[in-house]
């Protein structure tokens, strides 16, 4: 029972500093000068996003006793856009980050431009 927790414990903290890991690599691609950096990680989370729910909607859901259940009409529909939903969260955490750093750099940007201004 103790390694038992103990691994949940290990399993817990490494997915906690690979998420952290994940927002400050976005922050520091986000900074560059070159915008496109900073959309690499969003677009392969909502590419990530996509795969669950395309799988969803050709292969079926997997049912109690783990064989493929084919559900149709809104059912199929609303599974499908509450799991894209679900699964783009971290999309929306992403670009989020990236439009608050681009933000703050376009700010500085214009900043300096004044300060350039001022000393002429």
């Amino acid at each position: 029972m103790a390694i038992a927790t103990g691994m949940i414990w290990a399993v817990l903290l490494f997915l906690l500093a690979a998420a952290a890991g994940m927002l400050v690599l976005q922050a520091f691609l986000s900074r560059r000068e070159s915008g496109w950096p900073g959309l690499l990680l969003p677009a392969v989370s909502f590419v990530g996003a996509l795969l669950p729910v395309l799988g969803m909607l050709f292969f079926g859901v997997a049912g109690a006793n783990g064989a493929r259940v084919w559900i149709g009409g809104t059912e199929i529909w609303t599974a499908a856009g509450t799991r894209f939903l679900l699964f783009n969260l971290p999309t929306v955490v992403l670009l989020a980050i990236y439009f608050a750093c681009r933000r703050g750099r376009r700010n500085s940007e214009e900043l300096e431009r004044m300060r350039a201004q001022e000393l002429e």
